[in-house]
């Protein structure tokens, strides 16, 4: 179908599972109220007459509930070919599950998604309001908004996460991650880059080599901290009582915490364990 076929609309009455591959480019997948499937393809640039031809060679096909958008150079030569960029414009019922794989193409899912995958090399995520995310990059950033359980890998991005209301397990080589929220079981794991957690009120895990990690504010569960030569900062949360089990190698160790006996019956409880071999370590309360 060439460009001007599109968008294309595929009428439907439940849920679908997509599955869609592409190259380069920027894809968005959106779940609505709707009673159909809308896909559009257009070239990024409109003069180019080569996304136009890969357009019209395009697989989309519906079969059951499974949904294949395949945008790339199917049959036509080798696949070290470069693709010309083509944005891609998906609609589909709320509900449904997304499996993203591209190359370059920047990934935009939003609506009341259940399960989505997106996997691209160089391009960046952005994922909000989804049941389950399972997002990886190479280079890319990553940021999710008002998601379930959270998946985030990437090689040199940044991970950046806003109300996850589920297990997250976040990792990148040498980028950042912040997390405004944790409110479940987490693992957080970054090479190089530094670690920033705004809340958390359960399990987490929080390991880097040579980036700092600071959580502004733990009210209760526990905290294990493990760092090379980055600082480890943790304000409690007034009303928790903390037990702390820190060490560093080299660092200086500080808590400006109140020691007491036993926590009262009221007290949240928190437990810290932070390791850095030649870091500092500071507990402070929370403001």
């Amino acid at each position: 179908m060439s460009p001007h076929m599109y968008p294309r609309s595929i009428p439907i009455h439940q849920p679908i599972k997509l599955t869609l591959r592409t190259r380069t480019g920027t894809i968005r997948v959106v779940a609505e109220d709707v009673s159909e499937a809308v896909v559009d393809l257009q070239p990024s640039n409109p003069d180019d007459s080569d996304a136009r031809a890969m357009i019209e060679r395009a697989l989309v096909d519906l079969t059951g509930d499974v949904l294949e958008v395949d945008v790339s150079r199917r049959g036509t030569g080798p696949s070290l070919l470069p693709d010309p960029p083509i944005d891609v414009r998906i609609t589909v019922p709320r509900k449904s599950t997304a499996s993203i794989t591209t190359g370059s193409a920047d990934v935009t899912v939003a609506g009341d998604l259940e399960r989505v995958s997106a996997k691209t090399g160089s391009g960046a995520v952005d994922a909000a309001y989804c049941t389950a995310l399972s997002a990886t990059t190479g280079s890319g950033h990553i940021q999710v908004s008002d998601c379930g359980t959270v998946e985030a890998r990437t090689g040199t991005g940044a991970v950046e996460v806003v109300r996850c209301t589920g297990q997250a397990e976040l990792e990148s080589a040498s980028g950042n991650i912040d997390v405004d929220d944790l409110n479940e079981d987490a693992t957080v794991k970054t090479a190089s880059g530094n670690i920033e957690i705004g809340s958390v009120s359960s399990h987490v895990t929080l390991t880097t080599a040579s980036g700092d990690i600071r959580i502004h504010r733990a009210v209760q569960g526990t905290v294990g901290a493990k760092v090379a030569s980055g600082d480890v900062a943790v304000g409690v949360a007034s009303g928790t009582a903390a037990k702390l089990d820190c060490s560093s190698l080299t660092g200086r160790l500080e808590s400006q915490l109140d020691e007491i006996a036993s926590p009262a019956d009221s007290d949240r409880t928190l437990t810290i364990s932070a390791r850095s071999v030649s870091g500092a370590i500071t507990i402070t309360r929370a403001r």
